[in-house]
Order: structure tokens, then sequence, then C-alpha cells
């Protein structure tokens, strides 16, 4: 199934939206987003979707939404594992993106048995879902993780933090997400590392 185009500023929207509603905080660069919270207290209310910690996941799947189930599926081995925090935020967000931006769609059209799955490839880049059938700003994972960044890292606060000089190690554990997924973040918003 092809998804409806979105631009970047689109996704920067709906991820702005969220913010303002559950932790406007964060848009003040007071806090991070906390996708745990969200997850556990708001998920289900807002997209209708339930999250579950699993066992069961396939050898190197850490996330995956199902319309079909109304869930969001995490690895709970990656939940439980204190030193992937990082990781976990970064993978719960990328599902919220589905959830928010895909599911709705998938549901209208009844496509129910479609699976978003998020995979982290030893290299840690980011792995596009069909990316060579399909234009980007049409391809779910890359507007799931347009999502997840915007999400986990507001341009604006992203913005203020490198015109104070902040370091990347700095600025990445203001937002407590990964080094990788934060130079990833900056150069789809242009910004130098």
């Amino acid at each position: 199934m092809i998804f409806s185009g979105m631009s970047k500023n689109e996704i920067e929207f709906k991820a702005q939206q969220l913010i303002q509603e559950f932790q406007p905080d964060v848009l003040a660069g007071r806090t991070a987003f906390d996708i745990e919270e969200f997850c556990e207290l708001d998920l289900k209310n807002k997209t209708g979707l339930s999250l579950h910690y699993s066992m069961q996941l396939p050898s190197g799947i850490h996330g995956l939404t199902s319309a079909a189930d109304s869930v969001v599926m995490i690895d709970a081995e990656l939940a439980e594992n204190p030193l992937n925090r990082k990781f976990l935020r970064s993978t719960m967000s990328h599902e919220v993106g589905h959830a928010l931006l895909h599911v709705p769609t998938l549901k209208l059209a009844r496509k129910m048995d479609i699976v978003f799955k998020q995979e982290k490839s030893h290299s840690e880049k980011i792995n596009l879902y069909r990316k060579s059938d399909i234009p980007v700003y049409r391809n779910p994972e890359w507007q799931a993780w347009q999502f997840a960044g915007a999400l986990l890292m507001p341009k604006q606060v992203l913005e203020n933090l490198l015109k104070q000089g902040a370091p990347i190690w700095v600025i990445s554990e203001h937002f407590q997400i990964n080094i990788p997924f934060l130079r990833s973040r900056m150069r789809a918003l242009g910004f130098k590392n």
C-alpha cells in the first residue's frame, strides 16, 4: 500500500501538536519528551492502539505496529535493558509515528493485515521500507523516522541548543537519544554537525 505524501513540515507540525497537547514543557527546552509515559498512559486514548512489551518479536525486530491487532509492540528485552534506553526511546517514537500517521489510513482502507516493523541494523543506520519502490515522501518508514526525530528533538529546541554552542554529547543527553539519531536529525534539518 502506498501512503499519501507528507512533507517534513507537515510531519514536524503533527509532532509539535502532540508535544503541545501532552508535554508542552518540551517545546520550552525544559525537558525531553517522555515517550515511555506517553505510550503507557496516553497512546490508547490518542490512537486506539495498546502498548505491549513482547518477548515474541522475531530476532532483530525491536518494534512493531499492527493495525489489525490495534497494538504497538516493543521488544521486552530492549525495554528491560537500561543501556538501551536511548534506542528504546527512538524505537517507541518511530512506532508512535506509524500509529498516528499510518494506522488511520490503513483502517479506512481496511488494510488491517499490514504490519510495520522497525529494525536496528548492525551499522545503526535507518533502513527504509521499500525505498526503491516509492518516493521517499510517501515512504511510511521515512515518515515515521521524521516524526520520531521531530517528537524527540523539536526543531526550535535543537536550533537553540546549537546556537548556544552545546556540544553534541550534551544535546544527546538533553534529548535522551543516541548521537547517530541526533546527527541524522541535524542533517535532515540542514544543521551543521
